[in-house]
């Protein structure tokens, strides 16, 4: 895993090193490495507006343990690409009810929402997800 960070954080780098405009006494592109390192993780928070965070992950996962039924906002920051959206599920052994999160989106209050087809909140009731391509 970490060999995969470091290529990605060397991309980055070289990608910003070939789009930046330079410019006489101009300065180089600052990299957050920092940033580019945390990037590609779903996140799980137990209180609304990401705070507390449960647990985040690069994967699938089908149980999300401890964080299971905790969730109240999500963050997907998944790295622009193929499987970058996740859909979250409801339940441990069917596929329904669920519903998409696309890349980049932000859910800080997660009552606000209901599972696809469902008058059920998502609050509280996520217990796994997994890595899709959304329409």
């Amino acid at each position: 895993m970490g060999k995969i960070r470091s290529i990605f954080v060397g991309v980055a780098v070289a990608v910003l090193a070939l789009t930046g405009t330079v410019t006489a006494n101009a300065e180089p592109a600052q990299v957050d490495e920092a940033r580019v390192l945390e990037a590609g993780y779903f996140h799980a928070y137990r209180d609304n507006h990401f705070q507390n965070e449960c647990k985040r992950w690069l994967y699938d996962s089908s149980n999300w343990g401890q964080c299971a039924n905790q969730a109240s906002s999500v963050w997907n920051d998944g790295i622009p690409g193929n499987l970058d959206d996740v859909w979250v599920y409801r339940n441990f052994n069917s596929d329904t009810p669920g519903r998409g999160i696309y890349r980049g989106t932000k859910i800080a209050v997660l009552g606000a929402l209901n599972f696809d087809g469902t008058n059920v909140s998502m609050d509280n009731e996520i217990v796994r997800h997994k890595w899709v391509n959304l329409p």
